[in-house]
């Protein structure tokens, strides 16, 4: 004889959708097979995205090494920039007035007698010398460097350069 306690005897009750979804939403989980919801807007933005494809690369001088920026806001004390240098590329020697810190996504830099790889960091503390340092097979780069050290100017001035050469070798 089953007793009033045997599972066997009780039909399997299945709750409704919304009760469902509010057991879920007490014991803080996702419900199996739905998709999390997106994060709420946050008043005035709040979020900004850049995807691989989006963003404008400005190319330094010699053509080797291009940087895109990805957050440069005027009252924030740093820039983060996403470099990419081709093989052969040389970062010459030049010094900055902030911190700099650079972390290899991927290929190689060598520099101050280190050779870096994918997952290595460096950082240039505040008025130091940045030593010449060369990617042998190519690289990419994020890099996180106080605002003023932006290479703004010179990105600047070797565009109007180019174009000015460009412009003057389509007259000839």
């Amino acid at each position: 004889m089953r007793s009033y306690y045997d599972c066997n005897l009780l039909p399997p009750v299945q709750p409704s959708p919304s009760l469902k979804s509010q057991i879920f939403a007490a014991i803080g989980e996702q419900e199996p097979g739905t998709e999390p919801e997106a994060p709420k807007k946050q008043e005035g933005g709040g979020y900004h995205f850049i995807g691989n494809e989006e963003g404008e690369w400005k190319t330094l001088p010699g053509g080797k090494i291009r940087l895109k920026t990805l957050s440069d806001l005027p009252e924030a004390s740093h820039t983060t920039i996403l470099l990419e240098a081709d093989p052969g590329a040389v970062f010459l020697p030049h010094a900055h007035e902030g911190m700099e810190e650079i972390v290899l996504l991927s290929g190689d830099l060598d520099t101050l007698g280190r050779r870096l790889v994918a997952g290595d960091y460096l950082r240039h503390d505040p008025n130091t010398l940045h030593a010449k340092a060369v990617s042998e097979n190519g690289c990419r780069a994020l890099l996180i460097t106080a605002r003023e050290n932006h290479p703004r100017r010179a990105i600047s001035a070797y565009n109007e350069l180019k174009n000015l050469v460009k412009g003057l070798t389509q007259k000839s």
